[in-house]
């Protein structure tokens, strides 16, 4: 009796541990292949053409102004990012050399507001001053903002580099001075 319940324990045992080294090979499988499975994000691609992004899915954005990791780009018919103005459904977007919109932001949704024209930037001047803008067409308000005309911000330019202040030496501050405010 003893010699047969050692066998059936010899038997029991290899049974058990082949399950053990199945359990262990599945476990090794699947971490396997969970290990080696690529994570696949968005990427930035250039060819001799321009830049495009691929999306994580593998598609490329078309046809939209697209935001990634912070700024926002507009990617033409082809799926090439673009820079310079361009007129699209909501107004005139601005894109700088790096492709980044230079439009304001909407307050409201998050995402970059359509100029009136070409040129055009988000202007803040004081309400004082506002009307007469208004009234000469040099400001407008278009897409809940008002816009600034590019002829006006250039003028606003010119008329900071001209008006250069110069100042006289004077010796009204050298030790024992009077200065008398009433002249």
């Amino acid at each position: 009796m003893c010699y047969t319940y050692n066998i059936l324990r010899i038997v029991y045992f290899r049974k058990e541990n082949k399950m053990k080294k199945l359990r262990l090979f599945v476990a090794i499988m699947v971490a396997t292949a969970t290990m080696s499975i690529t994570a696949f994000a968005g990427q930035w691609k250039q060819d001799n053409v321009g830049w495009w992004y691929q999306n994580d899915d593998g598609s490329y954005a078309v046809n939209l102004i697209k935001q990634i990791e912070g700024p926002w780009y507009y990617f033409d018919s082809t799926g090439y990012m673009k820079t310079g103005s361009y007129h699209l459904t909501d107004g005139w977007y601005s894109f700088r050399e790096d492709g980044s919109c230079s439009n304001p932001i909407s307050e409201t949704n998050g995402t970059p507001v359509g100029a009136p024209g070409e040129g055009w930037v988000k202007y803040s001047g004081n309400i004082s001053n506002t009307m007469q803008e208004i009234s000469d067409g040099r400001v407008v308000y278009y897409n809940n903002m008002y816009w600034a005309s590019s002829d006006y911000v250039n003028n606003l330019k010119d008329l900071a580099e001209r008006d250069i202040v110069t100042r006289e030496t004077t010796n009204a501050l050298t030790p024992g001075a009077i200065i008398d405010f009433n002249n």
